[in-house]
């Protein structure tokens, strides 16, 4: 349905499969720091990449799983609607 990076660099397979994501329209979500301290130490320069150039969605806290959650069940309600179509 779609893809939420939580750690990437910017060389990493993380990358490839959030480009396989952005190809296919689906959904592409990557974890950043909510804050320039970085309290977590994320491993997070190829997810900011992604949010800056590739348009992933932030998930910055917990507030925004749910839009997350919304967005994905959306994408498998059209998934199954044109699996549908196919059969």
């Amino acid at each position: 349905m779609g893809s939420f990076i939580v750690e990437a660099d910017v060389n990493s397979g993380s990358i490839t499969q959030a480009k396989f994501c952005i190809k296919q329209h689906r959904p592409l979500f990557a974890v950043v720091p909510h804050d320039d301290t970085n309290s977590l130490n994320l491993l997070c320069t190829g997810a900011k990449m992604l949010v800056e150039k590739f348009s992933a969605l932030p998930l910055r806290t917990k507030d925004d799983y749910p839009f997350m959650l919304d967005r994905f069940a959306k994408q498998k309600s059209l998934m199954q609607s044109l699996d549908g179509l196919l059969v």
